[in-house]
């Protein structure tokens, strides 16, 4: 199985970010920090309902408040917590189970859920953001659909002008509306049946 380069650079940021705010341990928060800042989880988060800023905003104030900080002096580098170890081993049993060739990030973003004592999961749940929602999406192209007024963000945090819905494509190129048909006239009423 490979590892896909971008969840390579999300383990990175997340080590990167424990020292950098010195912390001991290399927490599943600061992966899921690292996740919003990739293009592919933020677009199926933020498909998926997601406010990314606020999310965002909400998983810096855990990383700040929340967990234990080493002195400022101190050189050692954060160790992966148990936790954050699971995220990663369950992704790649996901992976190795169902097939697939490459471990991917939405493959952890999925694996985050199943963390069900961590802060992350408490995060996402907060945010409406449900497993089911993100594994539909994965799977089929649906979810929830955002809350009313609400944009659908892209990568960049920003709202997306197009977003591309593959089963709205699918139903478009391989069904006829016979509603719009009827409606213009084209189809033979039917009498008597």
């Amino acid at each position: 199985m490979r590892v896909n380069p971008d969840v390579e650079i999300a383990c990175s940021l997340a080590a990167q970010e424990a020292r950098r705010r010195h912390h001991d341990l290399l927490t599943v928060e600061h992966l899921l920090f690292a996740l919003l800042h990739d293009g592919t989880a933020v677009r199926i988060l933020g498909h998926v309902g997601a406010n990314i800023e606020r999310l965002k905003q909400r998983v810096d104030d855990v990383l700040e408040r929340e967990l234990p900080k080493l002195p400022d002096d101190s050189p050692a580098a954060p160790s992966p917590s148990r936790g954050f170890q699971r995220v990663l081993q369950r992704a790649a049993l996901h992976v190795e189970s169902s097939g697939k060739q490459e471990l991917l990030t939405q493959d952890i973003l999925v694996a985050i859920f199943s963390e069900v004592d961590s802060l992350a999961a408490a995060l996402l749940d907060e945010a409406r953001v449900r497993r089911l929602d993100v594994v539909s999406y994965l799977s089929h192209g649906t979810g929830s659909a955002s809350p009313a007024g609400a944009e659908t963000q892209g990568p960049d945090g920003n709202a997306d002008a197009e977003v591309q819905d593959p089963a709205a494509e699918a139903l478009q190129r391989f069904a006829v509306n016979l509603n719009e048909r009827a409606a213009r006239g084209e189809l033979e009423p039917l009498v008597g049946r």
